[in-house]
């Protein structure tokens, strides 16, 4: 599941605006351009490893957001701008994800549940098998304890506030998974992905600002229309 960071999240065009060398020592340069395919995030090491398309080929790299002389958390901006994938493009490549996932989830039993997630400082947590437990949860309809999984994720840092459209797409990408084998479970998951993406919309600070992420939010109301009908 894709991290959000500052503003740099899954399938954003991102242009470099202050040269920087990646933990791996590979220097960027000004003007370098990519597009995020996918952000994990490493805990405890604090870590971030980016996985981009650029000029049609894929790659990645590692940045330590602990380094004092390169990009950290809440200084992004300082160092990327970054605009949202064209919107046609976008809609055709996850068309096609959801597609191909459906494809082989329909073939699949549902997964069982994992056990329980130690618990451990909210900066040390890893997102990951609380999702994966949430999402199995879901399938088979314990909702009651799938809602406290997704209360734990609440409180990871890259998931609060600002932080709610990665853990909204991540709930996405659980329901498209999920929808083949139990359609009643995906619903609940969307539900729950709307309830981070209208949390986030309601943070808006202005007009303008709640008009920019209104448009994220209709996106993600067209994603679900296309996966699971219009609302009953």
């Amino acid at each position: 599941m894709s991290a959000t960071i500052d503003h740099l999240w899954a399938w954003r065009q991102v242009t470099v605006r202050r040269a920087f060398a990646d933990f791996e020592g590979r220097r960027h340069e000004v003007g370098e351009t990519w597009l995020i395919t996918r952000i994990d995030y490493e805990y405890p090491k604090h870590h971030a490893i980016f996985h981009i398309e650029q000029a049609g080929q894929p790659d990645r790299f590692t940045l330590d957001l602990k380094d004092k002389n390169g990009p950290r958390d809440n200084e992004m901006r300082e160092w990327f701008d970054a605009e949202d994938e064209d919107p046609e493009l976008r809609e055709i490549r996850l068309t096609r994800l959801r597609e191909a996932k459906a494809a082989v989830a329909a073939q699949a039993a549902p997964k069982p549940v994992p056990p329980p997630v130690a618990e451990k400082p909210a900066e040390k947590i890893d997102p990951a098998p609380i999702l994966e437990r949430l999402s199995a949860l879901a399938e088979h309809e314990r909702y009651a304890e799938a809602e406290a999984e997704l209360q734990r994720l609440f409180k990871i840092p890259h998931y609060d506030s600002e932080g709610l459209p990665g853990l909204a797409e991540a709930l996405e990408g659980l329901a498209a998974e999920v929808c083949p084998r139990n359609r009643r479970a995906a619903v609940w998951l969307y539900d729950r992905a709307f309830d981070c993406w209208h949390g986030w919309g309601s943070m808006a600070t202005s007009g303008g600002d709640g008009t920019a992420r209104m448009y994220h939010i209709k996106q993600a109301q067209a994603r679900r229309e296309k996966l699971l009908g219009a609302p009953r």
